[in-house]
C-alpha cells in the first residue's frame, strides 16, 4: 500500500502546526509549506519543511512535486491560507485598493485552486498505483463569515467565496470517485454561529483528522452517494466535534 502522506499549505503557526502534529501522531508522513515555515523546528519534529508562497502558482506546483519526490503523493491536502486587507474608510468597502483584492485572491482563491488541481491529479495517480484504499481528502480552513460579508472584510470574503465555489464544484464532480473536499469552519458552540470564535489549533487538528478518517473509501454504492445536502460544508466547535452546518445562504 502507498504511504499515508499529508501536505499542509499556507499559514503554519498555530493551526498548521497543530494539524501537522496530529497527523504525525497518527502515523502520517507530514510536509508543511508556507512563507512562515520554521524549518529548524520542522526538521527536529520529523516533518518535511517547504518554503512556499501560496500566492504564486509555480511555488504551489513545485511544492507538490517536491513532496512527491521526497515522500510520495499526498492523499490528504490541507489548505490554510489567509489574507485580509482593511479599508481606509470602514464605511466604504471600496476604499480598499484593487491591488489588495488581487493579493487576497492570489493567496486564498488562486492558491487554493492550484492546490485543488494538484491534489486531484495526485488522487487519480494513487488510484492507478496501489493507493485506491487510502482516504483522499482536500480540507480548506473556512469561516462562516465568508458567507456573511461586511465592509471590513470585503476582499477576504470575495476570495473565500471563490475558494468555496471551487470546493463545491470539486465535491460534486469527484465525490463519486471517492474523493472528499471540505470547507471546515470553527464556530461558537452556542449563540450566533457567525460570531468569530477564539481560534483553537487543536480543535482544527481533531476535526481535520475526523474528516480524513470518514473519507476512507467504502464500496462503490457509497462513492456515488456523496455529497448530500452540502456534506462538503463542515462546522466544528472548540473541542473538534463536527456538527451539522446550516444550509449555505445563496
Amino acid at each position: 500500500m502507498s504511504p499515508r502522506i499529508v501536505l499542509i499549505l499556507g499559514r503554519i503557526p498555530r493551526i498548521g502546526w497543530a494539524v501537522a502534529q496530529k497527523f504525525r501522531e497518527e502515523g502520517y508522513c507530514v510536509a508543511i509549506g508556507g512563507n512562515d515555515t520554521d524549518i529548524e523546528r520542522a526538521e527536529k519534529e520529523g516533518l518535511l519543511p517547504l518554503a512556499v508562497d501560496v500566492g504564486q502558482i509555480n511555488s504551489v506546483e513545485d511544492a507538490f512535486e517536491e513532496v512527491k519526490r521526497q515522500l510520495g503523493i499526498p492523499n490528504v491536502v490541507v489548505y490554510h491560507a489567509e489574507g485580509l486587507a482593511f479599508p481606509q474608510d470602514p464605511a466604504d468597502p471600496f476604499s480598499i485598493a484593487p491591488a489588495a483584492l488581487l493579493e487576497d485572491m492570489a493567496t486564498i482563491a488562486v492558491g487554493g485552486y492550484t492546490s485543488l488541481r494538484e491534489a486531484v491529479s495526485g488522487f487519480k495517480a494513487l488510484d492507478r498505483t496501489g493507493g485506491r484504499s487510502l482516504p483522499k481528502a482536500f480540507i480548506a480552513t473556512g469561516s462562516v463569515m465568508s458567507c456573511d460579508p461586511e465592509d471590513l472584510r470585503s476582499t477576504w470574503g470575495a476570495s473565500k467565496a471563490a475558494l468555496l465555489n471551487a470546493l463545491e464544484a470539486s465535491a460534486y464532480r469527484y465525490g463519486k470517485d471517492g474523493y472528499r473536499f471540505y470547507l471546515a469552519s470553527q464556530i461558537e458552540v452556542e449563540g450566533d454561529p457567525h460570531l468569530c470564535p477564539v481560534i483553537n489549533g487543536d480543535a482544527h487538528a481533531m476535526a481535520y483528522w475526523k474528516l480524513t478518517e470518514q473519507s476512507t473509501p467504502k464500496d462503490d454504492d457509497e462513492r456515488s452517494d456523496w455529497p448530500l445536502d452540502d456534506d462538503w460544508n463542515v462546522w466544528f466547535v472548540s473541542d473538534g466535534t463536527l456538527i451539522p452546518a446550516h444550509p449555505l445562504e445563496r
